[in-house]
């Protein structure tokens, strides 16, 4: 907001922070789906050097 400058109007300051409030949200959703990516691939890895996958 401060790159705004004397520009900044109230309906600017709201839509940078209904963007960050979007944001947040999509950065945590894929956290989430990646940390699961990642266990489940962990899970055929090991399958598969143990002979079972």
């Amino acid at each position: 907001m401060i790159s705004e400058g004397d520009d900044l109007t109230l309906q600017k300051c709201l839509d940078i922070a209904r963007t960050n409030k979007l944001t947040k949200s999509q950065m945590k959703f894929m956290d989430n789906s990646g940390i699961h990516a990642v266990a489940s691939g962990s899970k055929r890895i090991q399958a598969k050097m143990e002979g079972t996958g």
